[in-house]
């Protein structure tokens, strides 16, 4: 799919990697022709995220080390050092937890 980021138009793919259809979902988006600013100069990058949702904003730890290992089954490539979490519970407010 092409989309308009920030004026510029770009290439997007997202692919959904695994899920149980009831509890997670692991997919990846890919971003070609994204506009990132390197030494003063704007060039044209290629990003990958990928991410981890679960249908339930309050998640166990226990179901959260299962679907986070499975992330690790599925993209064996990945580390924990490659996640980045953000938790999101029932309240107004976000919780943002960096994991490096």
């Amino acid at each position: 799919m092409e989309v308009e980021f920030f004026g510029s138009r770009m290439q997007v793919q997202f692919e959904i990697v695994d899920t149980d259809y009831d509890n997670y979902m692991i997919g990846y988006e890919c971003f070609d022709n994204m506009q990132f600013a390197l030494e003063n100069k704007v060039e044209p990058v290629h990003v990958i995220t990928m991410g981890l949702a679960t249908r339930h904003p309050d998640e166990t730890l226990e179901n959260m080390t299962k679907y986070e290992n499975r992330v690790f089954e599925v993209l064996p490539f990945l580390t924990k050092k490659d996640l980045a979490t953000i938790k999101q519970g029932k309240s107004a407010s976000c919780q943002y937890q960096l994991e490096f």
